[in-house]
């Protein structure tokens, strides 16, 4: 535990007149001849080109530091002793100071004793958590001025910049060499946001000399981070809770997801100028947002959760949305500037919605991406400093694709079917090339210009194929409804099931959008032979396939048989 600022009065107190520099004087004379009388070398007298080390610790490497001369220590180098007064506010931020701080300031500049006095500010290294109590008098203060520096409201003596760097066996710390003075440091360029510190590089008086003691002082940060999750009450797949980088899900084109967005709260000082904190969020063009369904609460250190209020506690934006790098975003929930105030009290920020797949869903690996960007300012005195930290989820979708073929596993055309869900109830489909057999569910909402059954392919490239996408991983069935011209019709459904070669029945594992039985050539969608005879029993030698709905058995049926792979997967959730 370290000080933001190091008290001035316990250094020295302010010289008053003839009587306290003569006091001095007298003190340093009894140190010195304390000091020949015992043999010792007396030490030497400080220099005008005298420094004092100043680290600055609990900081990131590569961050940059810089100091800004904001106080004058006042020295007398021939009597080696301090002038009085002995600091002066650096002739830059005197104006600034009479104006906002006129207890701080005295006759020709001088710092008062009311500043001198001000208690340190503790600091204890927060790693990764915000310390969100109120600030002190003298952080107050530093935070205000830093303020005006960056507005050039007030201006610096001098400015000293250096970057931050690891020793070997320490942690990453910024090291100055400062001449005497009082000094504002700002850490900026890392993931954190920091807030200013005082550092003053002060003469004191130890064993009858006056020297300058070396300066170390911890910043104080906080570090936001990102949370998104899929569908996170439903069990049986990672939602990504609480786990950066992490979170799957599957459904079919028309049905709806729920999202979870958590943020941290970024700490930022009262005065700071950049108070940038958004909540971008992008769905890829296979998912549909609901806007009306997006809510946004406030979180305290429990769980308790406080619903806020748009256009008090945020603006939302879901009409031509773009985040602060000007990328197009679904939404954006916008806690910057003046909605900071309302936001600053809690720990996080939880933003629910729901969206949902629509007839641009990706099918098979790649999935259907949905990606929260943070972004905020780690430089709460630079106006134009924001970074962004990142999570997402996915949302698979997938299908079937089956080729009809008669005995000689050539393709054949002109067979039909309908898709039954896992109760036998028909399910509708769309039409998307009937040509080349291309199908998929319909959109949310749709109620008519469904296809009234599913045709395999009859051009040229791919004869006999049928593809269905848009399904979520569960149960399903076939019927055939016409056979191709010659050959028997198979009107028994035939089962099959879609599953996800990631899940496992601990529910832990990643969905990766392939799935057991696809081609190849068509990862995502589950893959069968489907074999019409013209009658007479089937040969069950040489096609190499199993049928979908039971496991190792063919179905026989008015001299039809389907054989295709079987791809064992969970029940479809609804």
């Amino acid at each position: 535990m370290t000080t933001q600022h190091t008290t001035l009065r316990t250094r020295f107190k302010s010289l008053a007149g003839g009587i306290g520099a003569a006091l001095t004087a007298l003190a340093a004379l009894a140190g010195l001849l304390a000091a020949v009388g015992s043999g010792a070398a007396p030490a030497m007298a400080i220099g005008r080109e005298d420094t004092g080390e100043v680290t600055i610790g609990n900081v990131e490497a590569g961050t940059t530091a810089t100091a800004y001369q904001v106080l004058d220590v006042r020295y007398d180098y021939a009597a080696d002793r301090p002038s009085n007064p002995q600091y002066v506010w650096s002739e830059g931020v005197r104006a600034w100071v009479t104006e906002h701080y006129p207890q701080y300031i005295g006759d020709d500049g001088a710092v008062t004793d009311q500043f001198a006095d001000l208690p340190s500010d503790t600091v204890v290294a927060s790693g990764s958590s915000a310390d969100r109590a109120p600030a002190t008098d003298i952080a107050a203060f530093t935070d205000a001025l830093s303020a005006a520096v960056v507005l050039r409201k007030a201006t610096p003596a001098d400015t000293v910049t250096v970057t931050a760097t690891v020793v070997a066996g320490e942690e990453a710390s910024a090291r100055f060499d400062l001449p005497m003075g009082g000094y504002l440091i700002h850490v900026t360029g890392g993931a954190y946001v920091y807030r200013a510190v005082m550092a003053n590089v002060i003469p004191a008086f130890h064993d009858g000399s006056w020297r300058i003691d070396p300066v170390s002082i911890a910043s104080k940060r906080a570090l936001p981070g990102v949370d998104k999750s899929v569908n996170e009450t439903v069990p049986g797949h990672v939602s990504g809770k609480g786990a950066n980088g992490t979170g799957s899900d599957s459904a079919g084109i028309g049905e709806t997801v729920s999202f979870d967005l958590r943020a941290d709260v970024p700490v930022f000082p009262a005065n700071a100028v950049n108070r940038r904190f958004v909540l971008a969020d992008a769905l890829d063009p296979g998912l549909t947002l609901n806007a009306d369904s997006i809510t946004v609460s406030g979180v305290n250190a429990g769980v308790e959760e406080t619903p806020l209020v748009a256009g008090t506690a945020y603006d939302l934006v879901t009409s031509d949305a773009k985040d602060l790098d000007g990328h197009a975003v679904s939404f954006l929930v916008d806690m910057s500037a003046e909605r900071y105030a309302a936001v600053a009290g809690y720990r996080s920020i939880h933003v629910r919605y729901t969206a949902v797949v629509n007839r641009n869903a990706v099918v098979g690996p790649g999935g259907n991406r949905n990606e929260v960007r943070l972004q905020y300012s780690t430089n709460p005195y630079a106006q134009d400093d924001h970074r962004t930290e990142r999570d997402d989820v996915v949302v698979y979708a997938y299908g079937l694709a089956i080729l009809k073929t008669g005995s000689d596993n050539h393709p054949l055309t002109g067979a039909e079917f309908e898709l039954l869900d896992a109760d036998g109830a028909t399910l509708r489909v769309v039409a998307v090339d009937e040509a080349r057999g291309l199908y998929r569910l319909p959109e949310a909402g749709k109620t008519e210009g469904f296809a009234q059954s599913l045709h395999v392919a009859t051009d040229a490239a791919n004869p006999g194929r049928l593809n269905i996408a848009g399904l979520d991983q569960g149960d399903y069935a076939l019927r055939e409804t016409k056979a191709p011209e010659g050959y028997v019709l198979n009107s028994t459904p035939i089962a099959f099931t879609i599953a996800d070669t990631g899940k496992t029945e601990d529910g832990l594992g990643e969905y990766t959008g392939n799935v057991t039985g696809q081609e190849d050539a068509n990862p995502g969608y589950a893959f069968g032979t489907v074999a019409n005879f013209k009658g007479g029993l089937p040969q069950t030698g040489g096609v190499g396939t199993v049928v979908f709905g039971v496991v190792g058995a063919l179905l026989i049926a008015g001299g039809a048989v389907l054989m295709a792979t079987r791809v064992g997967r969970r029940a479809r959730r609804r």
